[in-house]
C-alpha cells in the first residue's frame, strides 16, 4: 500500500471548511477538559461520543483527534501555574513547571510546554504515519514477562536519579512503599480482598486522579495560604502574562533538539505498547532526562529539561497509542478505546484488516493528528496570555477555587465521596514526604505501575517453564538495563571509599 498518497487524501479530507472546524472545535473542548482536575482526554472524548453518532467516519475520527491532542496539552496548564496536575500524567510538569512560575516565569514555562507538545506531536504523528505499516505485530511481542520486566525497570530508573546515596536509597524505599500501596486492592488473579479495610471503594482500584491531587494539589494548596500570592513577591505582576516570553520557551525547545526528539521517541515507543500509557511515558522521560543531565542538581528546581521532557513524550504518546489501535484492534490508550466504539458504531470493523479496507477514515485520522498540533499553537499562546496572569492574583481569591476544583477533580471520576477523602489522605501523606524529603516521583510510580507489574507477575508464573519465559531479545535488554542501574546506582556507590579531604 502506498502511504504517500493515502496521507495527501486524508489531508485533503481535512482541508474541507466543515472538518477543519470540527478539529478546531475538538481542539477547544480538550485543552478545557485537559486543564480541569479529574477530567482526561478519554472522559472529555466520552462526554463527546455522542455527537460523532451523526458525523460522517472521517469527520467523527477528525473530531476525536482534536480533542485528544488537545487534552494531552491542557493537562500542563493547571500543572505548570498551580501543581495541580489535570492528569496523572501532567503530574512531572509540577516538578520543574511550577518551581518556574513561582520565579515569575509561568510564560516560558507554558511557551516550553506549548513547544515540546508541538514538536512531541508532530515527530510522533510522523513516525506513525512512516511505522505504522510495519508495525503490526511488534507491538504484541511484548507479552507479561516483558510488560513486568518493563514496569521493574521504570521504577528503578525513576528511583535512582535523585543525587547523593542517601537520596537515592529515600528514592528506592518511597518507590516500594508505592509498590506496597497498590496491593492494598483486591488480588488480580483470584479477586481476593487483601488490605482494603473493608471500604469497596479501594476493592477494584487506587483512583489515580485523586491520588495525583492528593500528592501533589494539597499540599501546594496549603503552601499557598502562607502567601500572598503564587508567584514570588519580589516579582512584579506586569511582567506576568507575555507572548514574547512564551515564543522564547518555544524557541528554547527547539535548541534542545536532543532532549526534544529523545523524549519523544521515548513517548512514541511506550504509547505504542498496549497496557502503558501516557503516564508512564512522562515519568520514565523525565527519569531519564535528569539522568543524562550534566546539571541534575537543578532539576526540580525550574530546569527547562525537565519541562520539555514531560511534555514531549506525553503528546508523542498520541502517535504512538495508535498504532496497536489501528493495526490490531488493541487500544493503546482510554482515548483510542472510545475511538474503536467510533469505527463500530459506523460499521468499520477494528483489526488487523482496517487499514487496507477503511484507508480513507484512518488517513483522515492520522492526518488530524499530524495538523492538530500546529493549530493548537496559535491558540495556546492566547490562552496562555491569560491563564499566566493567574499566577499573579491575590492568594485568598484563588485558594477556596482551588481547593474546590481539586475535591470536584477527586469526586468526578467515578463519583464517590470517598475520593475526596482519600485526596485529602493522600495530602497529608504528601505533606508527611515533602517534610522527610522523601522524593514523591517513585512513589507516584509504585501506584501507578504496581497493577501493571502485579497482573503481568500473575501471568509469567502461570506461564512460566523453567527461566525461558525471560529469554526473548527485549526481556534479554531490560534485564541488562536493569542490572547496570542497580549496580551504578546502589552497589558501586555502597563500596566506593569517599575521597580523603586533602589538608
Amino acid at each position: 500500500m502506498d502511504t504517500f498518497p493515502l496521507v495527501l487524501d486524508g489531508l485533503a479530507a481535512l482541508c474541507h471548511w466543515d472538518s477543519f472546524l470540527l478539529m478546531v472545535f475538538g481542539i477547544i473542548v480538550g485543552i478545557i477538559g485537559g486543564a480541569l482536575p479529574g477530567f482526561s482526554s478519554t472522559n472529555t472524548t466520552a462526554l463527546m461520543l455522542p455527537l460523532t453518532f451523526v458525523l460522517p467516519p472521517h469527520q467523527a475520527l477528525i473530531l476525536i483527534a482534536g480533542i485528544y491532542c488537545g487534552a494531552m496539552w491542557g493537562d500542563a496548564i493547571p500543572a505548570i501555574l498551580f501543581s495541580i496536575p489535570g492528569t496523572p500524567a501532567a503530574g512531572s510538569q509540577t516538578f520543574d513547571g511550577y518551581p518556574l512560575a513561582l520565579q515569575g516565569k509561568a510564560d516560558i514555562a507554558l511557551g516550553l510546554s506549548l513547544g515540546s507538545s508541538l514538536a512531541g506531536g508532530v515527530v510522533g504523528g510522523i513516525l506513525t504515519i512512516i511505522l505504522i505499516p510495519v508495525m503490526a505485530g511488534y507491538a504484541l511481542k511484548f507479552g507479561p514477562a516483558e510488560l513486568f520486566l518493563l514496569a521493574l525497570a521504570a521504577i528503578i530508573i525513576v528511583s535512582s536519579i535523585s543525587e547523593g546515596k542517601e537520596a537515592r536509597r529515600k528514592g528506592l524505599v518511597s518507590g516500594l512503599f508505592g509498590l506496597l500501596l497498590a496491593t492494598i486492592t483486591a488480588c488480580p488473579a483470584f479477586a481476593q480482598p487483601r488490605l482494603w479495610f473493608g471500604f469497596y471503594e479501594l476493592f477494584e482500584e487506587i483512583p489515580l486522579v485523586s491520588a495525583m491531587i492528593g500528592i501533589f494539589a494539597i499540599p501546594t494548596i496549603i503552601q499557598f495560604a502562607f502567601k500572598d500570592r503564587i508567584i514570588d513577591a519580589e516579582v512584579e505582576v506586569t511582567d506576568v502574562g507575555n507572548v514574547k516570553k512564551q515564543i522564547e520557551g518555544i524557541i528554547e525547545v527547539f535548541k534542545r533538539w536532543g532532549l526534544t526528539l529523545r523524549s519523544t521517541l521515548i513517548g512514541w515507543i511506550i504509547g505504542a505498547i498496549p497496557g502503558t500509557g501516557a503516564t508512564v511515558a512522562t515519568y520514565v522521560a523525565y527519569g531519564q532526562a535528569k539522568m543524562w543531565a550534566k546539571d541534575a542538581e537543578t532539576y526540580g528546581k525550574g530546569n527547562y529539561d525537565g519541562v520539555i521532557a514531560g511534555d514531549a513524550a506525553n503528546n508523542a504518546v498520541t502517535g504512538g497509542a495508535l498504532v496497536p489501535t489501528l493495526t490490531l484492534g488493541i487500544p493503546g490508550s482510554g482515548t483510542t478505546a472510545i475511538m474503536l466504539v467510533v469505527f463500530i458504531i459506523h460499521g468499520i470493523i477494528p483489526g488487523p484488516r482496517l487499514i487496507s479496507e477503511n484507508a480513507a477514515a484512518v488517513y483522515a485520522l492520522l492526518a488530524a493528528t499530524l495538523v492538530a498540533p500546529f493549530i493548537m499553537t496559535p491558540m495556546g499562546l492566547i490562552i496562555n496570555r491569560y491563564s499566566a496572569k493567574l499566577t499573579a492574583l491575590k492568594s485568598a481569591y484563588l485558594l477556596p477555587t482551588l481547593f474546590a476544583l481539586c475535591l470536584i477533580g477527586s469526586y468526578a471520576v467515578r463519583l464517590y465521596f470517598f475520593d475526596i477523602y482519600l485526596a485529602l489522605l493522600f495530602g497529608l501523606l504528601g505533606l508527611l514526604m515533602y517534610k522527610l524529603k522523601y522524593p514523591v516521583i517513585p512513589f507516584v510510580m509504585g501506584i501507578i505501575l504496581g497493577p501493571i507489574a502485579e497482573q503481568n507477575l500473575f501471568r509469567v508464573t502461570r506461564l512460566m517453564k523453567g527461566w525461558s519465559i525471560f529469554t526473548s531479545g527485549i526481556c534479554i535488554t531490560i534485564l541488562a538495563i536493569i542490572v547496570v542501574l542497580v549496580f551504578c546506582a546502589y552497589i558501586y556507590p555502597a563500596f566506593k571509599k569517599p575521597k580523603s579531604s586533602s589538608i
